[in-house]
């Protein structure tokens, strides 16, 4: 087929865009389950693998069964990702829901473990590319900033052009992949032969869906971040993310986990357009997207038919029934007007129109249309009630009487604050009723307001004045003594108490013969001491080490304080994390070491 006219079949890219959102919103059940079922273990498998491989100090013991592991995950998730594909693409042709037998699941899986492999390796090029252009962006950012912000997007739009071509392939191949070829190299020729089209259409479409990602990316991580802090507010649930705050969600497994979040809400959208993208390229030569719409118009115009049947015999039976109407009279025939003997003076059966309105009159007195009577006349008809019944009926009469005073008194003060520019609306005596239903939603928005404020007003005038009344003597203030930490809890930090706090604490276990909490206090105390002089900061989340080398980063013009807080860590996890036994004599070097700390200059 002619460049031509394959520019002129392609569908635009929002257009394409928008119909993929849509269809997506429309997938059935099947397709959610046969995406998240494959997709979902690969990324809770990767957060595994990135977080044990970044941290564990035996990551390079099973390095190996591991890069196994999520190898095999990475085929389940592209298996079942076709599976996904699938169930779009009956939907999208207006098909039955597909199976799956084992054949057809075994040449799935054989196709994606073949060929998906090599997208991992072809990913290698667009990281490298991203990472130089990130050095190259934060370069040119420090050098020349205009210059840098011109430079840097066209890159990134170059680097996205090179390597559309290699995604629109192997997305292609989630989609073509899904058994009916006959072999690997009909996927591969069909895969390349789609990728090839409309090639500025997938540029724009990544260029469109690579923003949305970013966008994607930043409330998840907005929202990661806030949750702890929205939960500790409004419910009171403390967490350790609560206690670190920020800080401590700035490390590269919360930013894949945001990563694998991102992915697991875009992708689909991705993987439908390719979808349609596919779907639209097939019909090139097959014409399904023709077949697909005549049957939905199809569809339609049967619809139609029915509900234009339906009421054209709805129609036809009311007509029927008014023609001819239950004991009328048969219609008599037409008079001959070549005969000339008179016209009778009445028909026979015909009433006179004393007896036509003594019936109408019996008919709409019934009590079945007794609603459609003025309701004074129903109030004031009281002669066949009873005692109790007329006493109702007064009470019913004076409520009446009110609720139209206060409504007029209403209408009467909304005129006086705003008048109505009609003369005709501004004499209108209607009901209280009438103007209540007549009032505009900003009207009615403003009454309530107005109550509110009474309200308020009221309620805070009651409380003050029980305030009032119950303020007394005042009670004298009585100092009350701060209560001192548990030492013994793990959760006790530095900054509860200032130094002399914890070197008095200390003392007072060491004359009771806690040394190990003596020891503790006396380290805690080295501490409060250092971040009096700002030369560390106090944090829960921090270590001994991490004071240390903060120490050794802060502490450079006093060489004599960094081996004496190291020696006094040294002795405190001796006996607070080791099998060391505290006494006497160690309470007594951490105390010198702390004294040592306290005559630094």
């Amino acid at each position: 087929m002619k460049s031509s006219a394959r520019k002129e079949t392609a569908p635009r890219a929002l257009d394409l865009v928008e119909e993929a959102t849509h269809v997506l919103r429309g997938a059935p059940i099947q397709a959610w389950a046969s995406y998240y079922l494959g997709s979902l273990p690969m990324v809770l498998g990767f957060l595994y693998f990135w977080a044990d491989m970044s941290r564990s100090a035996f990551a390079r013991n099973h390095v190996a069964e591991a890069s196994l592991a999520l190898t095999l995950l990475f085929l389940w998730m592209k298996f079942w990702q076709t599976g996904f594909t699938r169930h779009i693409r009956a939907a999208v042709a207006a098909e039955p829901p597909p199976t799956l037998d084992w054949r057809r699941g075994w040449r799935i899986f054989l196709t994606q473990s073949t060929l998906q492999p090599f997208s991992l390796l072809l990913g290698v090029a667009p990281v490298m590319a991203m990472q130089a252009i990130g050095s190259f962006f934060l370069g040119m950012l420090f050098t020349v900033p205009v210059l840098g912000f011109i430079l840097v997007p066209g890159m990134v739009a170059f680097a996205l052009a090179l390597f559309s071509p290699a995604i629109a392939f192997f997305q292609n191949i989630t989609v073509v992949g899904n058994g009916e070829p006959p072999s690997l190299g009909a996927v591969v020729k069909q895969a390349g032969k789609f990728a090839g089209l409309w090639r500025k259409q997938n540029l724009r479409v990544l260029v469109t869906l690579l923003g949305f990602a970013f966008v994607v990316l930043f409330n998840w991580y907005i929202f990661c971040i806030l949750l702890p802090q929205m939960g500790k507010t409004f419910l009171g649930i403390e967490s350790a993310y609560t206690r670190i705050g920020i800080r401590g969600l700035m490390n590269s497994t919360f930013f894949a986990a945001m990563i694998g979040l991102a992915y697991l809400s875009v992708d689909p959208l991705v993987k439908v357009y390719y979808t349609l993208r596919c779907f639209y390229a097939e019909s090139l030569d097959s014409g399904d997207d023709l077949k697909v719409r005549l049957k939905r118009w199809s569809v339609e115009a049967r619809a139609a038919a029915v509900i234009l049947l339906a009421g054209i015999c709805l129609l036809g039976g009311q007509v029927a029934a008014a023609e001819v109407a239950p004991g009328a009279a048969p219609a008599a025939s037409p008079p001959d007007t070549t005969a000339s003997t008179p016209k009778p003076a009445a028909i026979p059966g015909e009433p006179n129109a004393r007896q036509l309105d003594q019936n109408i009159s019996e008919v709409i007195n019934q009590d079945k249309y007794a609603w459609r009577n003025p309701q004074a006349e129903k109030l004031d008809d009281d002669k066949d009630l009873g005692v109790i019944g007329r006493f109702f009926a007064e009470v019913r009469r004076t409520l009446l009487h009110w609720i139209n005073k206060i409504g007029t008194w209403l209408r009467d003060l909304w005129e006086k604050l705003f008048p109505s520019s009609d003369p005709a609306q501004r004499n209108s005596t209607d009901s209280s009723s009438s103007f209540l239903l007549g009032m505009t939603f900003s009207q009615t928005l403003i009454f309530i307001l107005i109550g509110v404020v009474v309200a308020v007003l009221g309620i805070f005038l009651y409380r003050a004045w029980k305030n009032r009344q119950r303020a007394g003597a005042p009670t004298p203030a009585v100092p009350m003594a701060p209560a001192l930490p548990d030492l013994s809890d793990e959760n006790v930090g530095a900054e509860q108490l200032p130094e002399d706090g914890w070197t008095k604490l200390a003392n007072e276990m060491l004359a009771r013969g806690e040394y190990r909490l003596a020891l503790r206090a006396f380290y805690l105390a080295g501490l409060a001491h250092l971040a009096g002089r700002h030369l560390v900061s106090l944090a829960k989340f921090k270590s001994n080490r991490d004071y240390e080398r903060e120490l050794n980063r802060r502490g450079h013009a006093f060489p004599q304080l960094p081996p004496t807080f190291a020696e006094m860590v040294l002795m405190f996890e001796r006996v607070w994390y080791g099998l060391h036994p505290a006494n006497a004599d160690q309470v007594g070097r951490i105390a010198e070491q702390m004294n040592k700390l306290k005559g630094t200059p």
